[in-house]
């Protein structure tokens, strides 16, 4: 039909709580169409009274008849046939009612949930059809931001429904327009199901409450904006009993140089728990007080004696 009514606010950038009028189409038709609906319904149901009353009469009649005959002319001269018809007819005619009454209601158009308008693609007089695109509109209540994370870190996150019941908190900072010391924080949501074709990444979802800092609670916050880049820390699991140590201190991946109580090198495998930047996490096979061996040997051997640089010796290099 065509649009007859639009709602000021309906532009980008414009904001409608939920229930609240967007549009109105021309209900003309509909209601013209609603009224026969009724109509229908009273016909119908006039009709099922008539053919009750006829089947009153049909069995009355059988039974003054005093014979038994066969099953299927007996349903016929009961009438129960007709009695099914009128009574589909009745339910068909009721469903073309409300079908006529929900036609009639969906000329009012609402925003369905709190919402932003993104994009309009209508104006007063505009003809619309079913599946015509009208507005686009953005719920406010929550966003959803999309992070990027390598696959082998997915465990050191809590993420509903896959290892926790509730998810890693989040920080948002470093946003388009916000001062330094501004950030946001949110909810690890979920985990998307496939990884980036290209970076091979994993994918999570982090849930903003009340991104346009609308309520009380938030106002004076920094809002987002959608289709942005933005800076975000997830608070990952407590590492326990870890050792940090430099990258170069690290041989073949899972071993380390450790200078024993005897002066002698004990080659020791152990377990990178994380690494970043320059430095690895060891979780096992370290102690605390233990040396550790950072400088180069030519051809380390299991046992071999060593010995620390003297004072005098660190002085002159």
């Amino acid at each position: 039909g065509e649009i007859i009514s639009i709602q000021p606010d309906l532009l980008p950038g414009g904001r409608f709580q939920q229930g609240e009028p967007i549009l109105l189409i021309d209900p003309a038709d509909y209601e013209l169409t609603l009224r026969q609906r009724h109509s229908d319904v009273a016909q119908a149901e006039y009709e099922l009274k008539s053919e009750e009353g006829k089947q009153t009469v049909a069995k009355s009649e059988y039974a003054l008849l005093g014979e038994e005959i066969n099953p299927e002319n007996k349903e016929l001269i009961l009438r129960k046939p007709q009695m099914k018809a009128a009574g589909a007819a009745l339910d068909a005619a009721k469903a073309s009612l409300q079908q006529a009454e929900l036609d009639l209601k969906r000329t009012r158009v609402v925003a369905p949930f709190n919402s932003l308008v993104e994009d309009k693609y209508i104006g007063l007089g505009s003809q619309v059809t079913v599946g015509t695109k009208l507005v686009t509109l953005i719920d406010t209540k929550r966003y959803w931001i999309e992070v990027s994370i390598p696959a082998d870190k997915l465990t050191w996150i809590d993420i509903p429904g896959i290892n926790s019941s509730q998810g890693s908190p989040a920080r948002l900072t470093k946003f388009p327009g916000w001062h330094e010391d501004s950030y946001r924080t949110g909810t690890v949501k979920s985990l998307l199901a496939a990884v980036d074709s290209e970076s091979r990444m994993a994918a999570l979802l982090v849930e903003i409450q009340d991104p346009l800092c609308l309520q009380p609670a938030n106002r004076g916050k920094p809002p987002l904006t959608i289709n942005s880049f933005i800076h975000m820390e997830i608070k990952g699991k407590t590492l326990k009993k870890a050792f940090r140590i430099p990258r170069f201190a690290l041989h073949e991946g899972e071993k380390v140089w450790i200078m024993s109580a005897r002066n002698t090198l004990d080659i020791r495998p152990v377990n990178v728990a994380w690494d970043e930047d320059d430095m690895v996490y060891i979780s096992n096979n370290l102690s605390d007080g233990e040396n550790l061996v950072v400088s180069s040997i030519a051809a380390p051997v299991q046992g071999m004696s060593l010995r620390t640089l003297s004072k005098e010796t660190k002085e002159r290099n």
